[in-house]
């Protein structure tokens, strides 16, 4: 991976990008993580990253800060999320929230 983007709703939050990688029963687990990094302004916020992705990994933001990095999204959309940070140990999503979707993308380079 090269780089990834919030488009940010609000300003100041801390947000670090998460490679997910499924591991049976709906699990998951971290396989890597960015630098925590601050949103400056409102839009598109880039960040460099030299993360490992492969086929079938789940890309994640951590959000301790409660910004806005969602939007609307067509009905039978969702995202699933921790309640609590997933560490080290495996972890199934136990939150979702209906018609939304993640502002997040990444350029990603083999």
């Amino acid at each position: 991976m090269v780089d990834w983007s919030v488009n940010a709703g609000s300003s100041g939050g801390q947000v670090r990008l998460r490679v997910l990688r499924p591991v049976g029963n709906g699990n998951f687990k971290v396989r890597a993580s960015s630098l925590v990094r601050t949103i400056a302004n409102t839009g598109v916020n880039t960040f460099p990253a030299h993360l490992k992705v492969k086929a079938g990994d789940v890309l994640a933001l951590t959000n301790s800060t409660s910004g806005i990095y969602m939007a609307t999204a067509p009905t039978g959309t969702s995202v699933r999320y921790f309640d609590a940070p997933l560490t080290g140990a495996a972890g199934k999503p136990n939150r979702n929230s209906q018609q939304l979707h993640l502002l997040l993308s990444a350029l990603i380079k083999h």
